[in-house]
C-alpha cells in the first residue's frame, strides 16, 4: 500500500515539475546558476544534500530512508566530484536494507570535446552479504553535445575490481571494462533531467557483468532548496548466491539543499 502511494506521489510531483512549475519560474530563473562541466572555463561548484523516502523492489521489497550527498568542483578544465549514498530500512523490527556506497571522480579536459578521467568506487551491502566492493579505473570521455539545453558525453575505460563477500562465495579480484553515458536536459533554468548509466563487464568472464542506470529529475524551488525524484536500476549478472535476484530497483522522492 505504501509503495503504491509513493509511486503515485512520484507521478504527481513529476507532472507538477514538468507542466506547472515552469509557468512560475521567471523570478527564480534570475537566481539560478547553471553548474558547468569539465570542458568549460571558470569556477563551478555545488554541494547537494538529499533526504528521501525510497521504495525498493528486487532483493528487498521494502520502503527505506535514503540520504545522499553530491560534491563537485571544477576550474579551468579540471574537475573533481564525489557522491555518496546511504540506504536504511526495517520491516517488523528486522533489518532489510543497509547499503552504503561512494564514488570519487576526477577529470581533465584537453579541449571542449575530449577529456580523461580517474574513477574510484566503494560499496557495502549487508543484505547481499557484500562486505566491500572496491574499484579504481581510468578512461577517456568524448562530449558529443553541449549547449544551453543539453549535455551528452560518452566514456570508455578499464579498471581493477575487488569483491569481499560474507558467505559461501570466495573473494574475487579481476579487471573490468567500463562504458558510460552522461546526459542532461534542461526544461528550464530551474528544472533539469539527468541520467548517468554504465555497463561494467569483467574482462575475465562474460557472465560477470553489472549494469547501473540512474535517472533523476531536479527542480530548484526557491534559492538553494530543490525537489528531487530519482529512479535507480542495479543489475548484477553474477549475484552472490542463487537466491539473490539480479535486479534491484529503487524509486526516490525527497528534497535536497545546495549549500552554494
Amino acid at each position: 500500500m505504501f509503495k503504491k502511494s509513493l509511486i503515485s506521489l512520484f507521478c504527481v510531483v513529476l507532472n507538477f515539475i514538468i507542466f506547472v512549475l515552469p509557468v512560475f519560474s521567471e523570478e527564480a530563473d534570475n537566481e539560478f546558476e547553471e553548474v558547468g562541466t569539465a570542458g568549460t572555463s571558470g569556477d563551478n561548484k555545488y554541494a547537494l544534500l538529499q533526504f528521501s523516502l525510497t521504495s525498493t523492489t528486487g532483493n528487498a521489497e521494502t520502503t527505506s530512508i535514503f540520504t545522499g550527498t553530491e560534491l563537485f568542483y571544477g576550474s579551468g578544465g579540471n574537475s573533481i566530484g564525489f557522491d555518496g549514498n546511504l540506504y536504511y530500512g526495517e520491516h517488523s523490527r528486522t533489518l532489510t536494507v543497509r547499503t552504503s556506497e561512494g564514488r570519487l571522480k576526477g577529470s581533465h579536459a584537453f579541449n571542449e570535446s575530449h577529456y580523461a578521467y580517474l574513477l574510484g568506487t566503494l560499496k557495502h551491502d549487508e543484505f547481499q552479504r557484500l562486505n566491500l566492493r572496491s574499484s579504481i579505473g581510468i578512461g577517456y570521455g568524448y562530449r558529443l553535445l553541449q549547449d544551453s539545453y543539453e549535455d551528452l558525453s560518452l566514456e570508455a575505460g578499464v579498471g581493477l575490481q575487488g569483491e569481499d563477500f560474507n558467505g559461501n562465495r570466495k573473494d574475487d579480484y579481476y579487471h573490468e571494462g567500463r562504458i558510460g553515458i552522461n546526459y542532461t536536459y534542461r526544461f528550464s533554468k530551474t528544472a533539469r533531467f539527468v541520467t548517468k548509466d554504465e555497463y561494467l563487464p569483467s574482462l575475465s568472464g562474460s557472465n560477470n557483468h553489472r549494469i547501473r542506470g540512474e535517472f533523476k529529475l531536479i527542480e530548484s524551488l526557491y534559492k538553494n532548496l530543490a525537489v528531487i525524484l530519482n529512479l535507480t536500476l542495479d543489475y548484477d549478472g553474477s549475484p552472490v548466491e542463487s537466491d539473490v535476484k539480479n535486479l534491484d530497483t529503487r524509486i526516490f522522492a525527497g528534497v535536497g539543499y545546495n549549500f552554494f
